[in-house]
């Protein structure tokens, strides 16, 4: 999924406000990019969980679970300049009082 102006995420569901990364063995001591690249995400309004390539395959229902654990504990933050989406009402037609 690629978000501008630079990032590209693993996986990425917009509508929980999550990415998921993969990381490969160019993160296994740390890449001081990554903190720079995950803050951006968070600034976006999205939660970003990394997981080593070796545990996503040896540990799949782990993760698997770790992600949903993380989507069921809390709502996604809202997104940073997200517009506030208006729900009709009988009444006012979606219309702001």
């Amino acid at each position: 999924m690629a978000f501008p102006p630079r990032y590209i995420a693993d996986f990425c569901s917009h509508a929980a406000c999550l990415v998921v990364e993969a990381d490969g063995e160019g993160h296994v001591l740390g890449h001081a990019g990554d903190a720079v690249r995950d803050g951006w995400f968070a600034g976006q309004g999205y939660r970003v969980l990394r997981f080593e390539n070796n545990r996503i395959l040896a540990e799949r229902d782990g993760v698997f679970r770790a992600i949903c654990a993380v989507l069921a504990a809390s709502s996604p933050p809202p997104r940073a300049g997200a517009a506030r989406r208006l729900s009709p009402s009988p009444q006012g037609g979606g219309r702001r009082a």
